[in-house]
């Protein structure tokens, strides 16, 4: 049986996904029609105070990952598949619950040259926190990316093709990646 626990919170439109940090003290949501990441505190009786604001991420938000330090917060922008330039990911430093976009944030998964948005959906980070994968549904792809530890931006090392028809978040998932 379930029972509500505190009273319910505002958050942006569209909550598309939500990550707790590792330490459970920080509870981030995604908000794709708002294109902004809410953030509360949770309280050790695990009711929620919402942050003093939202972070912008890139259009349509929808996953999320953290590494393992707690240093820096991934988000998948999925975009248009009409706008190769809108598959984005933003990063952002965490300190004390609170986001700061990190230079060059939101960072382009597509090619310069690609004709279409790849569709970033789904996003990964190593337990090093050194490389972020991310599932790019338009195209079928992987996309991967070296993390730099200090400033968390972020440098293009490979994209994988997975082929058309083949889940790619069950790709990463066999690799050891959860979502």
């Amino acid at each position: 049986m379930l029972t509500a626990n505190g009273a319910g919170l505002t958050t942006g439109g569209m909550p598309t996904a939500m990550l707790l940090s590792p330490t459970g003290e920080t509870l981030f949501v995604a908000n794709s029609a708002t294109n902004n990441i809410s953030t509360y505190t949770v309280k050790t009786d695990g009711t929620l105070t919402a942050g003093s604001s939202s972070a912008t991420t890139g259009a349509t938000p929808l996953s999320m990952a953290i590494d393992s330090a707690s240093h820096f917060l991934f988000v998948a922008n999925q975009g248009s598949q009409i706008d190769p330039a809108s598959g984005t990911v933003s990063v952002f430093t965490i300190q004390s619950g609170s986001l700061t976009p990190v230079a060059g944030s939101p960072f382009r998964v597509a090619a310069a040259s690609a004709p279409s948005g790849p569709g970033p959906s789904a996003i990964a980070v190593t337990p090093d926190g050194k490389f972020l994968y991310v599932a790019n549904q338009f195209e079928g792809t992987v996309s991967s990316f070296a993390v730099d530890g200090t400033s968390g931006v972020l440098t293009p090392v490979r994209q994988f093709w997975l082929g058309p028809r083949h889940p790619v978040w069950q790709s990463l998932r066999t690799a050891g990646f959860s979502m």
